[in-house]
């Protein structure tokens, strides 16, 4: 006796009594020079700690900045999609200590709670990423640091 499961294309409503589908959105919540952004498109339950998953897509701009942001009450997890991604990190209560780092495909980025950084840049054209973080981040937990001077970054 052969035993066979067919193969069947996912959607929202046949994956559902099994989790949850996260697709391609469609309307943004949020978009500017650098980024296209999707939130909250999932939730994780980590022992009654819901975790958003959301999306962005950075932009083709130029290899500087200006602001950074941190989450004091949450860690976040960046993971690039499909292409290498540049992400500028600090440390310090104005951003003192300045990096930058390359992120290859298939791996990921934890921050540490309070930690600053941008939002990504692609090393070619546009990047997409999926951000991870404790839900309600961005209305409650969103600090912006603009520096006083603008930031360069330079491939080596």
């Amino acid at each position: 006796m052969k035993n066979s499961i067919e193969i069947r294309k996912v959607t929202k409503t046949n994956f559902a009594k099994y989790g949850q589908l996260i697709g391609e959105p469609t309307e943004k919540d949020w978009t500017s020079p650098s980024v296209d952004y999707w939130s909250n498109l999932g939730l994780i339950d980590f022992n009654n700690t819901e975790v958003e998953v959301n999306l962005g897509i950075a932009k083709d701009r130029k290899l500087e900045f200006t602001e950074l942001e941190r989450h004091n009450n949450s860690s976040e997890m960046l993971i690039p999609l499909g292409t290498d991604i540049i992400v500028p990190v600090a440390i310090g209560e104005n951003a003192s200590e300045k990096e930058a780092f390359l992120i290859p495909n298939g791996e990921a980025l934890i921050f540490k709670k309070g930690i600053w950084h941008s939002t990504p840049f692609p090393v070619k054209n546009k990047s997409k990423f999926l951000v991870l973080y404790k839900k309600g981040t961005i209305p409650k937990d969103k600090n912006i640091i603009t520096l006083e001077n603008k930031y360069n970054l330079e491939m080596s």
